[in-house]
């Protein structure tokens, strides 16, 4: 069995990361929508919720085109949904894990830093990290268990923002 450790790429997961928060084309964005500022602390509640859902769409979608797409002998890793929690400033993208694979859990410290290294000088940039929202990319193996936690926010990005 392939271990993993945050993916036979770290480096892969971080890509796919950077790609959905960062926009690729025009880093500091989230999504292509216009980087029109939006006030989330004066806004309804509805409000909150469809601008966290135009963006989470998108930013799941260029996710989930950026992970491993193996094969049985190797890990495969799709997007599965996404919620929004429009109290909470939330957005959590649901990534299942199929394939052969296993955790290193004592290299997941390292590349977790890596991750926020990579990732939160253009979430800090854009129209999510500028409103606070925190990201959540939960990996979730064949079991339907959570094998992995990946969180960019305003605290793990503190040194960015």
């Amino acid at each position: 069995m392939k271990k993993i450790g945050l993916g036979i790429g770290a480096l892969g997961v971080a890509c796919g990361l950077w790609v959905a928060v960062s926009g690729v084309i025009n880093p500091g964005e989230a999504t292509s929508q216009s980087r029109a500022i939006f006030d989330y602390d004066g806004a309804s509640l509805e409000d909150r919720k469809n601008w966290l859902l135009k963006h989470a769409g998108p930013m799941a979608k260029k996710f989930n085109h950026s992970l491993p797409k193996g094969d049985d002998a190797h890990p495969q890793m799709n997007v599965k949904g996404y919620t929004v929690d429009a109290r909470r400033r939330g957005i959590t993208v649901n990534v299942h894990v199929t394939g052969k694979y296993g955790i290193d859990r004592q290299s997941i410290p390292t590349a977790k830093k890596a991750l926020i290294a990579q990732i939160c000088p253009s979430y800090a940039a854009s129209p999510l990290g500028a409103n606070k929202v925190q990201l959540n990319h939960s990996f979730v193996g064949q079991s339907g268990r959570e094998e992995l936690l990946v969180i960019v926010s305003p605290i793990t990005c503190r040194k960015f923002m």
